[in-house]
């Protein structure tokens, strides 16, 4: 089989706003799937066309340096490479088609033989280099969709008969936004849409349409004067994920790309968007649905910035549940390509890859897979690649194909830096407390963000009160309330980052498809201490208080209200082996609340499998008493924050080693709402021992 692409990242406009990160996210596309392609058996041919604007010579010079060969992505360039990237893409064999867009979106008036399809009188569409630059313009997503059908037109898969065959898997993700308006929440976030087009599209310049009907348009009725809502347009049969709702705008920001230890952070440009959906794919696998792989992505946008929410689209709904690529690329394996290339010995995998520089006291390694045992260090980590130290190679490794693992790996830090509000108050003392604070109780998992630099949380400070509050870029919603004295802030603001440390753990491996976890999901039932146990019972809850979720990647819940009175929900989750297991297991887990408290008493390191029983179940204890269901709460206030939900995790650990690990290094307790403590940090932490383990991640999402 191969894997045909089409590739667009378009920075250099010049009629519009121009962009920083879509050359990156175009780049950064087509190295995941050519890695992808090499690494199954037989390997995928790898047949991608590359259309780019670079923003200057800088960048130009990166393309050369590269060896990527591309041409402008004019309207005209974008129409003529369909036929080009995937006019050779065979249904016999079951090609893959991916179409990739990294730019800006915009809206046209829509002509008048639209406006049945298009309520709100507008049309979306991409903005290519050269649109709005004399008479020329955005490619409509009228004429995507005819596009796309055209070069699947006689290529859909066939089931049943002779001619059985498996057709063409298409492929389509944007990233660009169409929203109304191109305000910006922070310097350094940039929304992706270009200004409305200001004229209607005349109807006869519309590529592909016709009354008569073609591969993409019913024909017209007799009298029909538009195109009908239902019906009126043959969408091919694709898959698409975007990287906004029709109404938000897409960011784009500087990633920040830690080095090594006491190094300042490099920053790559990249669409939140692409740069989310390629972390979830490489740390996940590729062995997951187009819906579960849309929520990971989805957690991961959320986390960096308020009012994007990730989508997908298809032309058959039943295409949601779809595998990706329709489960017959096997995830890349946790071995990575080492190669010399200007100087540097470089590693094929990155920040995106879920790699991490080495901190002061513990270094990131590898293990070079050639006999010899040698271990490099990570110098420094870049988006898709990681630099590693060159004494460890000779000359005549040049000439070889070496392979490396991860021996070990470092931990994150997460840059904090001071918001406006802080930056521009009137009182200079507040930023120097922070400071003076720091340097007294230095945190481990924190890093201050250079100045003007993006940070991952965001310091901002009441101005009557001089209480500091923590979050994350562009939210509107703290982390947490506001505390005015700075040692204590900073205790709670390493919570955060210890606890992201904690969810950024390694969740890519094959033996996740030997283990099967089950919740349960009890609503809307009134229980209290006592009556907890009786009530969590399936066999009498009525089915609309009862929900059964077998290997959810989110587990959604809500109040419930009844005669006024707001029921908080509550859940089972048990982890199991499936079929008869020939090997024994460790599991543990942790609970993660919205407070950033962690807490791994709810299942103890215990043996599964061969002398170890068949499944572990999660168990809440209080002093003096023991459930086996979760009650789960959120506090009113963050209902008066503006808070629409609160998410805790539930971390399941898996591991093959011989003897159990610890979980209880990780304990924390929750930040408390509203008050002030005794001074100092919690306990630090240590890794796990790295035999073959792994993390099963599980949002629990409590609307609030």
């Amino acid at each position: 089989m191969s894997l045909h692409a089409l590739l667009i990242g378009i920075n250099g406009y010049t009629a519009a706003p121009p962009l920083n990160g879509c050359v990156n996210d175009a780049l950064a596309v087509g190295d995941y799937f050519k890695r992808l392609c090499a690494q199954q058996e037989p390997p995928l041919d790898w047949n991608p066309t590359y259309l780019l604007a670079p923003a200057d010579a800088q960048e130009e010079a990166m393309l050369q340096a590269r060896g990527i060969t591309y041409k402008a992505p004019t309207r005209a360039n974008i129409i003529a490479a369909f036929e080009e990237a995937f006019g050779t893409a065979d249904p016999a064999q079951g090609d893959f088609a991916l179409f990739y867009y990294s730019g800006h979106g915009s809206q046209w008036r829509a002509p008048e033989v639209f406006r049945d399809c298009e309520p709100t009188g507008q049309i979306q569409s991409l903005v290519c280099v050269d649109s709005r630059v004399g008479s020329e313009r955005d490619l409509l997503d009228k004429e995507l969709g005819y596009l796309i059908a055209k070069v699947l037109e006689g290529k859909a898969a066939i089931k049943d008969g002779p001619h059985k065959r498996p057709g063409i898997h298409f492929l389509a993700i944007t990233d660009s936004c169409h929203s109304g308006t191109n305000t910006r929440d922070l310097d350094y976030l940039k929304a992706r849409m270009a200004p409305p087009g200001k004229n209607a599209v005349d109807t006869a310049d519309i590529l592909g349409f016709t009354r008569t009907g073609n591969c993409f348009y019913e024909a017209f009725g007799p009298d029909q004067t538009r195109v009908k809502p239902y019906g009126g347009l043959k969408h091919a049969r694709y898959i698409k994920l975007s990287s906004a709702q029709n109404a938000e705008k897409s960011f784009e920001m500087p990633v920040p790309i830690p080095q090594g230890p006491n190094q300042a952070p490099l920053y790559a440009h990249h669409g939140i968007f692409t740069y989310s959906l390629l972390s979830a794919l490489s740390q996940s696998g590729a062995n997951v649905s187009y819906r579960a792989l849309m929520r990971r992505a989805q957690l991961e946008v959320v986390s960096r910035v308020n009012g994007q929410v990730p989508m997908l689209d298809n032309s058959d709904t039943a295409d949601d549940d779809l595998l990706f690529l329709r489960n017959q690329c096997r995830p890349p394996k946790q071995v990575y390509a080492v190669f010399f290339r200007k100087g540097e010995w470089l590693m094929d995998a990155g920040a995106i890859q879920g790699i991490i520089p080495a901190a002061a006291d513990m270094p990131t390694t590898v293990r070079l897979l050639d006999g010899t045992e040698r271990v490099a260090q990570v110098q420094a980590v870049r988006v898709s690649e990681s630099v590693l130290d060159a004494r460890m190679f000779t000359a005549a490794d040049r000439d070889g194909l070496l392979e490396a693992t991860i021996e070990q790996m470092g931990f994150p830090t997460f840059a904090i830096g001071f918001g406006t509000e802080l930056l521009e108050n009137s009182d200079p003392t507040l930023r120097t407390k922070l400071e003076n604070a720091w340097v007294r109780h230095t945190p481990r998992y924190l890093r201050w963000a250079d100045p003007g630099q993006p940070c991952a949380l965001e310091i901002k400070a009441e101005p009557t009160t001089g209480a500091f509050t923590l979050y994350r870029p562009g939210a509107k919603v703290p982390l947490f309330g506001p505390t005015p004295n700075p040692t204590v802030f900073l205790q709670d603001a390493e919570k955060v980052a210890r606890c992201e440390n904690v969810l950024n753990l390694n969740q890519s491996n094959p033996l996740r498809e030997r283990f099967q976890v089950e919740v349960q999901v009890m609503e809307g039932v009134k229980f209290g201490r006592a009556t907890l146990e009786t009530l969590f019972n399936a066999d009498t809850l009525p089915p609309e208080n009862y929900r059964c979720l077998i290997d959810p990647d989110v587990v959604p819940l809500r109040y419930v209200e009844i005669a006024g009175q707001r029921i908080q929900p509550a859940l089972k989750a048990k982890i199991a082996l499936k079929g008869i297991p020939d090997t024994a297991y460790w599991v543990g887990a942790l609970y993660c609340d919205h407070l950033f408290g962690i807490r791994s008493d709810l299942v103890p390191v215990q043996r599964l499998g061969l002398k170890g029983a068949p499944s572990a179940n999660v168990e809440f204890s209080m002093p003096t008493q023991k459930w086996s269901a979760l009650p789960v709460m959120a506090d009113n206030v963050w209902r008066e924050w503006g808070a629409d939900t609160v998410c805790d995790h539930l971390l399941f650990f898996v591991s093959t080693a011989t003897d159990p690990f610890r979980l209880d290094i990780y304990n924390q307790t929750p930040i408390k709402l509203g008050s002030t403590r005794a001074l100092g940090f919690g306990l630090e932490s240590e890794d796990l021992e790295r035999d073959d383990w792994f993390v099963i991640k599980i949002p629990l999402v409590l609307s609030l």
